[in-house]
């Protein structure tokens, strides 16, 4: 038999595993600061804009400056969370989870790496700061979350929606009493328009705009009453409007369109039609209309949306942009440009085209990486936003449509912007959501059959109640 435990024993091994279990309790509190810290600095990231920085005196997007102050505050906390992570583990090993976890993500983060390196040894340090803020930060924010348990990207989701609707809230009273939060400035110099539009928290309409429309999406996905879900809708809608963006209106109101119709044709395929479809239906043929008139009635950006709402000089321009091709030599199309030379090129396009600046991410991206660099990341960029949507719901698919969609037609990738660190924080947090209301209903979905013992000798009801009939010995 076993040698006998003496109690001093027992004791020590009592409280060897007690503390065992405290260090690792400890642990899995440890690693979840780094995500703790990278959700904070997206949403710093998010909500203090350029011109916030520059009202601050941090020439963030202006000509001159340290190279340093040239990445946004929010990138140096999500940077330092990244360290944090390293710290916490093996760096070797923690890199070597990431890439059998989440090969996806990792190829993406490797792609932004191999273009900065890249930027740096052929231009130098000046125009590769949106590599950092733009594209690198949403990928190391991405691997954290997943990283970390689910409830704290649920978490996430919420502190974002919050702040969305805060923006929303400030953008409609901007609206209504026709003076801003912040101003309405690029670089240092201010925009003047004839019709207002709201900036808000963010600084510039196309920017708020985005941000509106995502948020409009990931309601959806968010658990609340419906009451105020449909309240917080209209007060995201009302808000979408007072930004004044067009592709954002038209790529809202008709994802909308089709998930509601979708959900309501599958609804009466499938038997399972419920009131609350019947009534998403009729907001969408009456309700949305009503708004947009009272919209166009009282808001001053609603006048623009309705006035411009044809193929105007703006919608040119993103056709004749492609004629910059034409200026290039062919190494300077393998190999990309500087900002300098982009500026320069864009400069003499203008003389024979409208074109004062160019509203296309891809068109950018293939100026500043080359054909052969450009490929491989948009490659991986599109991968990984692929990849996300494929733990989200129907409405989590439509806000990456809605988002590819918005990007393609704006240059919100190719400068310095927060649009692909918000996608990815609130794709993952909507993932989260979906993956946890699954995994409840399979937990809620009754067992036939319950691993229980079954009593030897005859058997009744079969396995509690579920089989009927069975009769006879079961085999010891």
């Amino acid at each position: 038999g076993r040698a006998p435990v003496l109690p001093g024993a027992a004791v020590a091994a009592a409280f060897r595993r007690r503390t065992a279990s405290r260090r690792a309790l400890a642990a899995a509190r440890w690693r979840r600061v780094p995500a703790v810290v990278a959700v904070l600095g997206a949403l710093v990231s998010i909500l203090v804009s350029p011109t916030a920085l520059v009202l601050m005196g941090i020439p963030y997007n202006l000509p001159f400056g340290n190279p340093v102050l040239k990445i946004h505050p929010g990138s140096y906390i999500v940077l330092l969370a990244l360290m944090l992570a390293l710290a916490a583990r093996n760096p070797f090993s923690i890199v070597t989870h990431w890439t059998r976890a989440f090969p996806v993500p990792v190829a993406y983060v490797g792609a932004c790496a191999l273009v900065l390196v890249y930027s740096l040894v052929r231009y130098g340090s000046s125009g590769v700061a949106f590599i950092v803020d733009t594209l690198l930060v949403p990928g190391i924010l991405l691997l954290l979350l997943l990283d970390a348990p689910p409830t704290l990207a649920r978490r996430a989701l919420g502190f974002a929606l919050t702040a969305l609707v805060l923006n929303a809230l400030i953008g409609i009273g901007e609206t209504v009493t026709g003076s801003r939060v912040m101003p309405y400035i690029v670089g240092d110099e201010p925009v003047i328009e004839v019709h207002f539009r709201a900036t808000a928290l963010m600084a510039h309409p196309l920017a708020n705009a985005l941000a509106t429309m995502l948020a409009i999406f990931a309601l959806a996905a968010w658990p609340v009453r419906p009451w105020r879900k449909a309240f917080l809708y209209l007060l995201l809608g009302v808000a979408l409007v007072g930004f004044g963006s067009r592709t954002a209106l038209v790529i809202t109101l008709a994802l909308v369109v089709v998930l509601v119709v979708g959900r309501f044709l599958r609804g009466l395929v499938a038997n399972d039609l419920l009131p609350a479809h019947i009534v998403g239906v009729l907001a969408a043929i009456v309700v949305i209309p009503i708004v947009a008139t009272a919209a166009y009635i009282w808001f001053d950006a609603g006048v623009r949306i309705v006035e411009t709402f044809y193929w105007d000089s703006s919608a040119n321009a993103r056709l004749e942009a492609f004629h910059i091709f034409d200026l290039l030599r062919p190494e300077e199309l393998v190999f990309g440009i500087s900002a300098e030379a982009i500026a320069e090129k864009l400069e003499l396009l203008s003389f024979y085209y409208d074109v004062e600046v160019i509203e296309n991410v891809w068109i950018l991206l293939l100026l500043q990486f080359g054909m052969i660099l450009c490929a491989i990341f948009v490659a991986a960029l599109l991968a990984m936003i692929l990849w996300l949507a494929r733990w989200q719901p129907a409405v989590g698919w439509a806000m990456t449509v809605a988002f590819l969609i918005s990007i393609s037609s704006n240059n919100s990738l190719a400068t310095k912007s927060p649009a692909l660190t918000l996608f990815v924080l609130l794709a993952v947090g909507m993932a989260a959501l979906h993956q946890m209301e699954r995994a409840r209903r399979r937990r809620a979905r009754p067992v036939l059959h319950p691993p229980r013992p079954v009593p030897v000798g005859n058997v009744r009801g079969g396995v509690s109640g579920g089989l009927r009939g069975l009769r006879g010995r079961v085999p010891a």
